[in-house]
């Protein structure tokens, strides 16, 4: 049955709504960005008036990206400060709202929310690893893929605590929520060594053994259990690897041209006694040790590392 256009519905409800009203309906979460693109209408609420402002002010903020909110302010200041607020209850309350096709109820309740969080709201939020509130801006993934927000000093704080040749808890270098991989552009940010760290993806942690940073090869290796020592062993900066203190005390030629590679700009042979793989050559070039590729920049450099030979599956 449908009521034709106009006509009164005189209160007429259909069976399922007066049996069962809740399955007449459809809870669902939108997020707002969603709810504004299908709805542009919604920015009169929030002073855009005319067509052409909102169609403008939609695709601007949802559809473009802006580095800062001063690049997005100076560059659509005309935009952004186009009319005031509409203040007309009868504006708001006939303004329908739909999403993928469908009618959202009570539409006029969520205009003023919509409404209240724009123009009023602080956009502040609380570091999950804190708990101390900051502006948004000040709030990022916890790695770069999980949706949690963190603020700028406790993404500092947990990445950067993993140094060359020190203490490491290998916890510390995934994500301390999804426990994954961090990306390459929070890596990047806070602890640009550990771009270049090495690592096993199926190596197994033991849970009563401490694990430093090696120097020699760049990789975590296990530093001592657990067991032999009272207190861990913070005060160590320049640990080595059992591997690679055997593999130096035995130095011969012979292992010198297994272990060494070539400058792809001028082919000089060149030993790592250490430290990460990014070489700076004398001629100036800076290229890889581990496959003896050039690059133009260091940034380059450590980039191809993190993509290419981050991890190495365990293989010596």
């Amino acid at each position: 049955l449908y009521r034709a256009d106009g006509s009164p519905s005189n209160g007429w409800l259909c069976p399922v709504c007066t049996d069962a009203p809740v399955r007449a309906t459809t809870m669902m979460a939108v997020p707002f960005n969603a709810l504004m693109q299908a709805n542009p209408h919604v920015a009169v609420a929030h002073g855009w008036t005319t067509d052409k402002v909102k169609s403008a002010f939609v695709e601007m903020v949802f559809h473009t990206p802006y580095d800062s909110m001063f690049k997005l302010f100076t560059q659509k200041q005309a935009v952004l400060l186009a009319t005031s607020p509409t203040n007309d209850p009868a504006t708001v309350l006939h303004m329908a709202m739909h999403f993928q096709g469908k009618a959202i109820l009570q539409s006029s309740a969520i205009c003023e929310s919509l409404k209240a969080i724009v123009l009023t709201d602080a956009l502040r939020d609380v570091c999950n690893m804190c708990f101390e509130e900051f502006s948004l801006p000040c709030l990022s993934s916890a790695c770069g893929r999980c949706p949690t927000k963190v603020c700028t000093p406790c993404l500092t704080k947990w990445f950067g605590a993993a140094q060359p040749g020190h203490l490491v808890s290998p916890a510390m270098l995934a994500c301390a929520f999804c426990r994954g991989f961090p990306t390459l552009g929070v890596l990047r940010k806070y602890n640009r060594d550990a771009c270049a760290l090495k690592m096993d993806s199926r190596s197994v942690i033991e849970p009563n053994t401490y694990y430093g940073w090696c120097l020699g090869c760049y990789r975590v290796k296990r530093m001592m259990k657990r067991d032999c020592t009272r207190d861990p062993p913070l005060d160590e900066v320049a640990f080595r690897c059992a591997e690679c203190v055997d593999a130096h005390a035995a130095v011969d030629l012979e292992w010198i041209l297994v272990e060494s590679q070539e400058c792809p700009n001028c082919h000089a042979h060149t030993e790592k006694a250490g430290g990460c793989n990014h070489i700076t050559c004398i001629c100036g070039q800076h290229w890889c040790f581990e496959c003896a590729t050039g690059f133009d920049t260091a940034q380059l450099v450590y980039d191809h590392m993190y993509t290419s030979h981050r991890d190495d599956g365990g293989n010596e």
